[in-house]
């Protein structure tokens, strides 16, 4: 989907709403949008293209004579987007005139657009109505794309997901993760809401460190929150090198929560795009657990996603504890007879003292349970 440049309420590359389908090999992803600069998209903004037909507050990188029937004929105007654009400000999209939004969120079937979850509550909290798309792959059957797209985009009416019998508010202890994105929190406002742990991306692969970590495991702390630190897995790089690095740049603290690996595809990942036998994958999990385990004093939690523990029959990892991603249905239905000890059962959480849509997470007891559990795995 390619077309008109809006205003700087949204970046360049925007859509004002049109369908389209892009064929071609299987090796190719979709296509990108140029990028304007600002001083090009402040020009779109001034020069209003009146001639091309588009309602005067929106802008046209290409303005077309449409002639008799133009789009300004219909009074109704949207747009869509993807990760492209970037954080949409959908009260100023509102105010321009935007109607409705769709957003990509899924592809083929291990890839979620990054942008999806906070540009759809944010869309939402503007009070603009929102949907999602999938980018269909050639090369994958239909019906494991709509399971993928199922699995990942929570049906809505209106309102937050409707849980049936077993919702996350039968659970009384829940917490967040988060990484850079969700910038400095503010834990004293997130404790008050009810946050009782977090969990703080820390490493990648064997080179990246998450420059958020620090401080936000810092202002956990001296809130009072119990938090604890996850690495995300890089399938290009040994598990022994890992978990060095993991090791290296997360200190042993009493107190903190055990480590989590998480362990999902690096659908993004410009660098790394195998996908070892499911073999491997959980020969990586045992050998990573078992060196931070000898330095923590603790076993790392795993945390998995539906198609990643069934692609690699993780269910097989006896003695393992999982943290399990399940956004549109309880993950006995996601991961039939699974034990697990956390539940993600939102991408688009919206926590006081949170910059921003944040995952959220049940524990799987009640408050005595939670007690023993930090007793008997918190780092010594």
């Amino acid at each position: 989907m390619i077309t008109p440049s809006p205003r700087p309420w949204v970046r360049a590359g925007a859509l004002i709403v049109a369908l389209a389908a892009t064929l071609g090999g299987c090796g190719s992803s979709a296509p990108r949008t140029a990028t304007l600069s600002p001083s090009e998209t402040q020009a779109l903004y001034v020069r209003e293209n009146r001639a091309s037909g588009i309602p005067h507050r929106f802008g046209d990188t290409k303005p077309h004579d449409w002639g008799a029937i133009s789009p300004a004929r219909y009074p109704v105007h949207g747009l869509d987007a993807a990760r492209y654009q970037g954080v949409i400000d959908w009260h100023a999209a509102r105010g321009a005139g935007i109607r409705f939004g769709y957003l990509k969120a899924t592809e083929g079937g291990d890839h979620i657009d990054p942008a999806f979850g906070q540009n759809a509550a944010g869309a939402r909290s503007a009070g603009v109505p929102v949907g999602a798309y999938h980018f269909y792959y050639f090369c994958r059957p239909a019906h494991e794309q709509a399971a993928w797209f199922i699995a990942n985009v929570p049906k809505r009416r209106g309102k937050p997901h409707d849980w049936g019998a077993i919702s996350p508010a039968r659970y009384p202890v829940h917490g967040l993760d988060a990484a850079r994105y969700q910038g400095v929190i503010d834990w004293h406002a997130a404790r008050g809401a009810g946050i009782r742990f977090g969990y703080l991306k820390a490493t990648e692969g064997g080179d990246h460190i998450d420059p958020a970590f620090g401080q936000n495991a810092a202002g956990a702390r001296s809130a009072g929150v119990p938090v604890g630190a996850y690495h995300f897995y890089y399938f290009c790089r040994p598990a022994h090198e890992q978990a060095a690095w993991f090791i290296a740049n997360v200190p042993k603290r009493r107190g903190d929560l055990p480590p989590i690996l998480d362990m999902e595809w690096n659908h993004l990942s410009p660098t790394c795009r195998i996908r070892p036998p499911a073999s491997e994958v959980r020969a990586s999990i045992r050998e990573f657990s078992r060196i931070v385990e000898r330095h923590y004093g603790t076993a790392p939690v795993i945390y998995t996603t539906p198609d990643f523990y069934a692609r690699n029959d993780l269910g097989s990892l006896r003695g393992t504890e999982f943290w399990l991603r399940s956004v549109s249905a309880h993950p006995s239905e996601r991961y039939p007879d699974e034990r697990w000890s956390f539940w993600q059962y939102t991408g688009t959480g919206l926590v006081p003292g949170v910059r921003g849509p944040v995952d959220l997470n049940a524990f799987a007891g009640n408050e005595a349970t939670w007690r023993a559990w930090l007793a008997a795995r918190s780092q010594g």
